[in-house]
């Protein structure tokens, strides 16, 4: 055998390429969202015992983002052989890809496609002799990046893609040419719409093609990491293929709800792995990795594969217009109507929108053939020769160039004179159960079935049905009866359904209470709602009007209550329960407290017990300290607002509860002097007040002479004026100055004083 070195040499000189030029565009790729990578064998190559190839790849990429990375100019590709156990490295070359042209969406004028959608592609095609060895060939090109926006691979911004193919033994032996997709995937498909594309594959050579949901492979990132540096592992943005060998990384799939055979969700998208058949619904708005295999046989053995990963973008599609018609059963497009009756038939269009809809076309005839009955109307009416099954289909905007749409409809005309109708028989002012009557008529096909629909989530299926509604309002009573087959016929009537209620029913939140006594009722009577009128009379001369009903008690005693209630009907209900309530005497819970001012240097409270009917008494003193005697005295630890409570008790078990506020203030005062001699004697020196100065706030002193000039100020409670102008100045001469002093205790209460200074020199 020829040695690597050899084969490395002959390689290099079988290997030619056909290039195809770049025209001069701009190669400004944006983020790989797919590929197609196919060769063809052309036949013997220039030396012994080789076949010569040609290669394509394309790659499609996203140019709606303005940031991105170009295609490559010189795409480097590397050659590597498999014996099955080990991947060798052969050599590599780079490539210049051929002109750059956008690829436009399905030109489906029922679609409003979403705008900025954009896609380019653009190709690397080559031709190398290859020799016919017992080893696959694989040849590959890796990229960074794909967009940061797919939702179904992890780190997609950091994972690129690997565009490779393989060219097995047999396939070399045999000169086979790889199978190539009939057409790329559409680059927008529409969240709602069904997706029907033939992803199918055609190969030259015949073979047989097997179809199959397979992982994108990986490829490129941005760098971060790479062990090799400068750019050059798989981790690189473009990967040296002597570095980065096979066996390649797959994608990670965001799972587990995406994965390689549900890459759009569980159930999205089905392929039929013999037509390739691509169908689905897609329902979430986003972009998609999707990777599809095609095995190729050969009598029965696997010569080949290729491989596709490419991005679906699903969007919000808009269909411009709808065909539709009022049916008895559906299935997309398909509508079946039983029509039973005459052979005249009224046939309803629901089609929308209709600001698209310029003209409404119908055509029915018979299942065997014959003269086509037509109408052009929207809502059709049709006289059919005779009753039997009819194919038809309406076409909303035929033979316009704007768009269309097209319903096909089973008609099935059913001679038949069934015709629901039914009466009704209640007593307004009784809440008893409603009888329904069934009067429907049919000679030719007579009532089978019933069905009755009382419109509050109730039904019956007996000929005559009574009901009893819960609520009052007014009921679209509906009947339907059938022939037990098809034939059917519908009847409403409005029932007014407001009686009074048979039984009036009350119940109190309590019916035990200590006086002041409030006690809440609740009306329980049905039926019942805001259009009937309730009075209350609540047994102590006082009434109400409501539904529900509150009332305070202020007495004790006994209390006998009653209601009436009249329904929007006239119709009067009254009840009366006696000795419904039992209202106990109560004690009135009451107290004072002295000295009223408390501060720091007080803070000892006397409370005094003003409490009627009452046999013991529980205190709080709003510190988490509390008493249980009748006129206890507290002692508080700290300044603050305390609110204190006290429960009297009543022999009988009921209380009162009252309270009252108090406050515990620090002690803050000042005094100001009358005179001082600032002799320098350490005596009397200084004009400064004295007091209890803690928690007090915005101090200020000011010092005034005669004639209203201020020759003292300051903020500093503990600083006196030395009878120089400022403490600074000049020396003021002896006499009576005014003070004014101005500051806030720790409540924020405001306080000022006015005085005399008296200067003796």
């Amino acid at each position: 055998m020829t040695g690597l070195k050899d084969f490395r040499n002959l390689f290099k000189k079988l290997i030619f390429f056909t290039l195809v030029a770049s025209s001069g565009i701009t190669a400004y790729a944006r983020h790989i969202i797919g590929s197609d990578f196919y060769y063809d064998c052309n036949g013997p190559g220039r030396g012994g015992n080789t076949k010569n190839f040609s290669f394509n790849l394309t790659i499609y990429r996203d140019c709606s983002n303005p940031a991105g990375s170009p295609y490559d100019p010189d795409a480097s590709f590397g050659v590597y052989r498999f014996n099955g156990s080990r991947y060798t490295y052969i050599t590599q070359f780079t490539v210049n890809h051929g002109q750059i042209s956008r690829v436009l969406p399905e030109n489906n004028p029922c679609l409003i496609i979403p705008p900025n959608v954009c896609v380019e592609e653009a190709s690397y095609r080559f031709t190398v002799d290859l020799p016919v060895t017992s080893d696959t060939y694989v040849i590959y090109y890796m990229r960074c990046c794909r967009n940061n926006t797919i939702l179904n691979i992890n780190a997609p911004n950091n994972t690129g893609a690997t565009f490779y193919t393989e060219i097995s033994p047999q396939a070399q032996l045999a000169c086979n040419s790889s199978p190539r997709f009939k057409a790329f995937p559409p680059i927008v498909i529409c969240a709602d719409f069904p997706l029907d594309f033939d992803h199918s594959a055609t190969d030259k050579d015949g073979d047989s093609l097997v179809y199959e949901f397979c992982t994108p492979l990986a490829g490129g990132g941005s760098g971060d990491g790479d062990p090799f540096g400068g750019g050059q592992g798989c981790g690189a943005v473009r990967p040296n293929p002597a570095i980065c060998a096979p066996p390649f990384t797959y994608v990670r799939f965001v799972s587990p709800l995406f994965t390689t055979k549900d890459p759009m969700g569980p159930g999205v998208l089905q392929l039929d792995p013999m037509t390739g058949k691509l169908e689905g619904k897609p329902v979430n708005l986003g972009q998609y990795v999707v990777g599809i295999c095609v095995n190729e046989y050969r009598a029965g053995v696997l010569i080949g594969s290729i491989h596709r990963d490419f991005q679906f973008n699903v969007g919000t599609c808009e269909q411009a217009v709808h065909a539709k018609i009022q049916s008895d059963t559906s299935v997309g497009k398909n509508f079946s109507i039983n029509y039973c009756g005459d052979n005249t038939v009224k046939l309803t269009n629901q089609s929308f929108r209709e600001e698209y809809i310029k003209n409404y076309y119908w055509e029915f005839r018979s299942t065997g053939g014959g003269q086509a009955h037509t109408s052009n109307e929207k809502n059709a009416t049709i006289t059919f020769p005779a009753p039997g099954k009819y194919k038809g289909l309406m076409i909303v905007n035929r033979n316009a160039l704007i768009c269309s749409d097209t319903a096909f409809v089973d008609l099935n005309i059913i001679p038949s004179d069934i015709k629901a109708e039914f009466e009704f028989d209640y007593d307004k002012c009784s809440s008893l159960p409603i009888k329904f009557m069934d009067q429907s008529t049919g000679r030719i096909t007579p009532p089978r079935t019933w069905h009755w629909d009382f419109d509050d989530g109730s039904s019956s299926r007996n000929k005559n049905s009574s009901h009893l509604f819960q609520v009052p309002g007014k009921y679209q009573v509906t009947l339907t009866v059938t022939d037990g087959s098809i034939c059917k016929s519908t009847a409403s009537r409005e029932i007014a359904y407001f009686p009074a209620p048979q039984l009036l029913d009350v119940l109190p939140d309590k019916f035990r209470g200590c006086a002041p006594a409030t006690i809440r009722f609740q009306n329980l009577s049905i039926p019942l709602d805001s259009t009937y009128q309730v009075e209350w009379d609540f047994g102590d001369g006082s009434r109400s009007n409501g539904i529900h009903a509150t009332h305070t008690y202020e007495s004790p005693g006994v209390y006998s209550i009653s209601m009436s209630i009249r329904a929007p009907s006239g119709c009067v209900t009254r009840e009366s329960f006696n000795s419904f309530v039992r209202v106990q005497e109560g004690p009135v819970s009451d107290f004072d407290f002295s000295p009223k001012s408390l501060t720091t240097l007080n803070p000892s409270v006397q409370f005094t017990n003003h409490s009627r009917d009452a046999v013991a008494y529980s205190w709080n003193f709003g510190d988490e300290n509390g008493s249980e005697l009748e006129n206890p005295s507290h002692l508080y630890q700290d300044t603050g607002s305390y609110v204190v409570n006290l429960i009297a008790k009543h022999q009988n078990g009921c209380i009162d509860t009252s309270q009252k506020q108090l406050d515990v203030l620090l002690n803050i005062s000042y005094f100001l002097p009358n005179a001082f001699t600032p002799n320098n004697d350490g005596v009397n020196d200084f004009f400064l007040g004295t007091g209890s100065m803690t928690g007090m706030q915005d101090f200020s002193m000011s010092i005034f002479n005669r004639w209203g000039e201020m020759v003292f100020y300051t903020e500093d409670p503990l600083l006196g004026w030395n009878g120089r102008k400022n403490n600074q100045g000049m020396v003021e001469p002896g006499g009576v100055y005014v003070c004014l002093v101005r500051y806030k205790t720790d409540r924020g209460e405001a306080r000022e004083l006015k005085g005399f200074a008296t200067l003796i020199r």
